[in-house]
Formats: C-alpha cells, sequence, structure tokens
C-alpha cells in the first residue's frame, strides 16, 4: 500500500569533541539521520514527510559536531524537497534522549529548559501549521539574549589598516 506521510524520528547522539570521536561513531550518528531520510525519499517516497531535527543543527553543541551535521543535512534536504518540512526540536523531558545533571545545569544557565511532554505537542501542531519550525522552550529574556547577542560594534576605516593587511583579508574572504 501507498504510504501518504511520514515521520522521520530517528536519531543517536555519542556526546564527544570532534577531536576524540573515531570516524566509527561520526558515521553511526549520521547514518539513522541522512540515510533514514534519503531511503524515506528515494524508497517509499511519501507524499509528505515530517523530519524532526534538532536545535543542534542551528545553535550547534560542542560535543555533538556530528548530531549537527546530521540534522543540519536534514534541514537542508527538507528546504529543498517539496512536502518536506523539518522542526528543530530541543531536548525533551519524557523523550529518549537523555543528559547528565550537569549538560543540564548548563543549558538552564542559558535559558534552555526541557520540553514538557504537553508543550511539545502544542509546538508539533504550531510547526505544522507553518511548515516547520524551531522549537525552543525555557525563559524567554535569556533565549533572546542567546539566540540575539548584543555585539560592540567597531568602526574600521580603510586608513586606519595597512594594505598589507587589507589584501590578506580579502584574499581571505575570496578563499573563504
Amino acid at each position: 500500500p501507498k504510504i501518504d506521510g511520514v515521520i522521520h524520528a530517528a536519531g543517536i547522539i555519542h556526546d564527544n569533541f570532534i577531536a576524540k570521536k573515531t570516524a566509527e561513531e561520526f558515521a553511526s550518528v549520521l547514518k539513522p539521520k541522512i540515510d533514514g531520510l534519503k531511503n524515506i525519499a528515494e524508497i517509499i517516497k511519501p507524499r509528505y514527510c515530517i523530519v524532526f531535527s534538532s536545535v543542534a543543527s542551528s545553535l550547534g553543541n560542542a560535543g555533538q559536531s556530528d548530531y549537527a551535521s546530521a540534522n543540519g543535512f536534514m534541514d537542508g534536504f527538507a528546504a529543498t524537497h517539496e512536502n518536506y518540512y523539518a522542526i528543530n526540536w530541543p531536548l525533551w523531558a519524557s523523550g529518549g534522549m537523555h543528559i547528565d545533571a550537569a549538560a543540564e545545569e548548563l543549558m538552564r544557565s542559558q535559558g534552555i529548559e526541557l520540553l514538557p511532554t504537553d508543550a511539545g505537542i502544542i509546538a508539533f501542531q504550531e510547526a505544522l501549521g507553518r511548515g516547520g519550525a524551531t522549537v525552543l522552550y525555557g525563559k524567554r529574556s535569556k533565549l533572546q539574549r542567546m539566540l540575539n547577542p548584543v555585539r560592540k560594534v567597531v568602526k574600521i576605516s580603510r586608513e586606519n589598516i595597512s594594505a598589507e593587511l587589507l589584501e590578506k583579508l580579502e584574499e581571505d574572504l575570496i578563499q573563504m
């Protein structure tokens, strides 16, 4: 029978700094998200697909470079495929992924709280109505500061920069 819709919510994490990860660990985190999504698109070919991504793809996480990359792939895939929608979730209070107390305290210090199930269901309905979304839950003022940090503006003029430094900067920008 034809499958009209799929919710792709697979994922695993192996928290560790990228310099300490093996290629096998990195690949094992990418596989369920990337291969799973490609298989859904190529084999099942649903009319629509909701991909459960993570806020790690946009906010990052020092110990989850592989997880952030896999979720970034999912976000890009959804953005370039008709009827594919990405929802970037924070950590759910009652979800299958867990963190230790120190990591949870660090999150709370940044204003991020674990997402309760009832709020997650409401967010899911809202995200579907918007064709995807990034969901954050916590202290609004801290979340806003994290997303829009105050930056000090420094005015630079060509007169204050040596020609050599300016040339090097232009080369670096072109290279990037």
